[in-house]
Parts: structure tokens; C-alpha cells; sequence
């Protein structure tokens, strides 16, 4: 397989990137204690079973050798420090379509791992940014794809942002893919949301692509935001001695006392929204950064606007049930994607909400909503709730009204966030 690819290398900002022996060699260290160094319990977890867990030297060069015999690796060295940080592992697989003009027509399969040292820096966005920009030079390729774990938000992100789209889902995971075969550009219009739109958003405003330190801040807020869901929900479940607890809390309320060092105003937006791109960090459905938020994943797919979580004890209502507001909060934020994406943004007139079965915990959900009439300011949506696994038997289903809002009431609203660009 490496033969088919050839060599693989490539630079960016921080990283240098190369075959995995050749790179360890360079930094003077055996792979085998590079590869050991990396792979532990919390890198391996969204790794295949056969992968997980820590490693010894012994199984170490076992999952070299494996590893060898398969398809090229790569190994992402921290130029300024020579210390590696991350590999990725790569195929290149015969697309389905045979190529497009002069591309051949490879598909090339990833996946990756960063060390624990590396996280919230940037880093996974980084190697997988410095790929696409090597594979766009390889005329072969046609798209790159990617899985990843639908709890794996982080990892989510990463695809998302390096242009990524969602082309299968199943309970398990998801499976992403890069189409290169638009004279180099990634399929995606210059208006359309970076992360679920929530909010009001023109549908022909366009911005400036967005700075790297917004980036990087927008992963360390989601980053904080998974740990402090990670919180919650584990204090909602915990059953350890009370001592144990009084000691978590202190700790909490400490860190705490960090974070509200500098707090922005109730009537400041977060510096790293953007609304009219559909960017709200904080929103309690969408909003990577805020710990309500479970958070709601949405697409816009053939006029309708699908939305997959998972619900935990955050949530309960009636025992390992979801609480029926919930379930309105829900569809209230997925129907008002639906008029938005569909050139109908407004806000919420009218929301009816039937309740046929209760709403599982712990059960992949999906949500859907579509666009079904407009009359004057109103657009006419309807949305529902189903578990993933039967998208056809709706648990709770929804009619809305969303009224289009004139220039005045948008200010009154959202004040200069509505027309903020960065």
C-alpha cells in the first residue's frame, strides 16, 4: 500500500509529518518507545477494541509490525521541540467513481491519534489540515474519509472544520469524506455554518474565513464544555461517599473562581460567536461550549434538517425517560434550523408539541424537521423525535410557526451580534 501512495511528507506551522521510522529515527528515539508513549488508555478509547488499552514494548512492536503489513503510518513530530505528538494512519482505497478528469480516483482512508499532552492545542485540526493539503497535490486522490464515534465530539470537529461532510451514520459511528475533485476546493458554500446553524442567518451573507486564534479558542471552550458535561452527568450518577464529594466540590467551585477572573457582560456576546454564520458556542442545544447542551448535531439533507444526541441523567424526567420539556427545547432549536436553511429564518410564534411515547435516555435520537408552507412573515414547519435505530416511529412530534423578524426587532434581539463579522 505504501508502494501505491509513495512516500508521504509534509510541514506545517508546528509539525513535521513523514513516514513513522524515518520520523522516530530523526528525533533519535526507537518507534517502539514512541509508539508506547502514545497509545494509553485514554488515546486508544475511540480506537478499534483490538486497540485499546495501554502498551508495553512487547505490544508495542507488535502493533508496528501490524501496522507495517497493512498501510502506511505516519508520525507528527513537534518541530520546535522534536518530540512526537501524534500519528495518523493512512490507505488508499479505489474510489467508486474511477476519478474525474485527470484524478485517478483513490480514496484515501485516515484516522489519527494525538499524544495526551497535545490536546486542546490545535493539534489533530493541524495534521489533519497538513493531509488534505498533501493529498490535493496527488492528482490520484479523489476525496478522503474518515470514522468517528458519534460521542467523539471533538473528533467531529476536527472533520468539520477541515471540510469534512457526514455520508453515512449508524448507531456505531459516523463516516465522513472530502470530496477533492472541485478544481481543488472543498465542496461547501462560503455561507454555510461552520458548526449547527442556531440563531438568524441571511442566507447571501458571506464573511472572511475565520481567524486561527477564533479556531483554536472555539476547540479549548467545546474542550472545557465536553469536561463539564463529563461533570455533570457523573455527578447526577455518583454514588461515592460523601467525603469524595465535598472534596469534588471544592475543587469545582476553585476552578470556578478561574474561569470568573474575567467574565464577559450579560449584554456582551461571546467573542467567538459569529451569528450570522450560525456560530453560538453557548447555545444550550447546539453549543459545544455550554455543558446544558448535550450537544445536538445538525445537518441540512435533502430540504429537511436532521439533528442526532444522545440524552443522559442530565435530562431524566420520568425514571430513564426524557423530560417532556426537553423534548420541546429539542425541536423548538431543529425546526428553527429548518426555516433558517431553507431561506426562512425567524424566531419561534408558535410551537405545538404531541407526545406519543416517552423519550428514552441513553438511546441515539434523531431529530428532523422540514419547511412545509410560508404565508407572508410566517414559514409553517413541522418537526419529530425518533430513536436512531427507527427513524419512522415518531416518539414526539411538533407544528411550528416561525415569524421573519424586520430589521428593528432582529437589533432589539440580538443586538450588533445579528450583523458582527470577524
Amino acid at each position: 500500500m505504501e508502494d501505491s501512495l509513495g512516500t508521504i511528507e509534509f510541514t506545517t506551522d508546528r509539525l513535521s509529518v513523514g513516514p513513522w521510522h524515518d520520523r522516530a529515527a530523526a528525533t533519535g528515539l526507537a518507534l517502539v518507545d514512541v509508539v508506547a508513549d502514545l497509545l494509553t488508555e485514554r488515546t486508544t478509547v475511540a480506537l478499534p477494541d483490538s486497540w485499546r488499552g495501554a502498551y508495553d514494548a512487547a505490544r508495542a512492536a507488535r502493533w508496528i509490525a501490524e501496522r507495517d503489513a497493512e498501510s502506511p503510518t505516519l508520525l507528527a513530530v513537534e518541530r520546535s521541540s522534536d518530540r512526537p505528538i501524534a500519528l495518523a494512519i493512512v490507505a488508499g482505497i479505489p474510489g467508486d467513481d474511477g476519478g474525474v478528469g485527470d484524478r485517478v480516483g483513490l480514496d484515501l482512508r485516515i484516522g489519527y491519534l494525538v499524544a495526551e499532552s497535545a490536546w486542546g492545542r490545535g493539534t489533530a485540526s493541524e495534521l489533519l489540515g497538513g493531509l488534505v493539503g498533501w493529498a490535493r497535490t496527488d492528482r490520484r486522490i479523489t476525496t478522503m474519509t474518515g470514522g468517528v464515534d458519534l460521542q467523539n465530539t471533538a473528533s467531529i470537529r476536527v472533520l468539520e472544520r477541515c471540510g469534512f461532510q457526514v455520508v453515512d451514520r449508524d448507531a456505531d459511528g459516523a463516516t465522513y469524506r472530502l470530496d477533492l475533485r472541485a478544481d481543488g476546493h472543498r465542496h461547501r458554500p462560503d455561507n454555510a455554518p461552520d458548526r449547527p446553524l442556531a440563531g438568524i442567518r441571511r442566507a447571501d451573507h458571506t464573511t472572511p474565513e475565520t481567524s486561527p486564534s477564533t479556531l483554536d479558542r472555539r476547540d479549548a471552550i467545546a474542550e472545557l464544555g465536553d469536561a463539564l458535561r463529563a461533570i455533570t452527568s457523573h455527578t447526577i450518577g455518583t454514588e461515592v461517599d460523601d467525603d469524595v464529594i465535598r472534596s469534588v466540590a471544592a475543587d469545582v467551585r476553585a476552578l470556578a473562581d478561574v474561569l470568573a477572573e474575567r467574565q464577559r457582560r450579560l449584554d456582551e456576546p461571546p467573542s467567538v460567536d459569529d451569528l450570522p454564520r450560525g456560530q453560538r458556542l453557548f447555545n444550550p442545544i447546539v453549543g459545544a461550549g455550554n455543558p446544558v447542551a448535550p450537544p445536538v448535531h445538525i445537518e441540512y439533507v435533502d430540504g429537511a434538517a436532521v439533528g442526532r444526541c444522545t440524552l443522559d441523567w442530565r435530562y431524566e424526567g420520568p425514571f430513564t425517560y426524557a423530560h417532556g420539556g426537553i423534548s420541546a427545547l429539542l425541536l423548538d432549536q431543529v425546526m428553527g434550523y429548518a426555516a433558517a436553511a431553507s431561506g426562512h429564518p425567524g424566531v419561534t410564534g408558535r410551537l405545538t408539541i404531541r407526545y406519543r411515547e416517552a423519550v428514552p435516555l441513553g438511546e441515539p435520537l434523531r431529530l428532523q424537521a422540514r419547511l412545509v408552507d410560508v404565508l407572508g412573515v410566517r414559514a409553517a414547519i413541522t418537526g419529530s423525535i425518533a430513536r436512531e435505530s427507527a427513524p419512522e416511529t415518531a416518539l414526539v412530534e411538533a407544528e411550528g410557526s416561525f415569524l421573519a423578524l424586520r430589521p428593528e426587532q432582529a437589533t432589539r434581539l440580538f443586538g450588533d451580534a445579528a450583523e458582527r463579522t470577524e
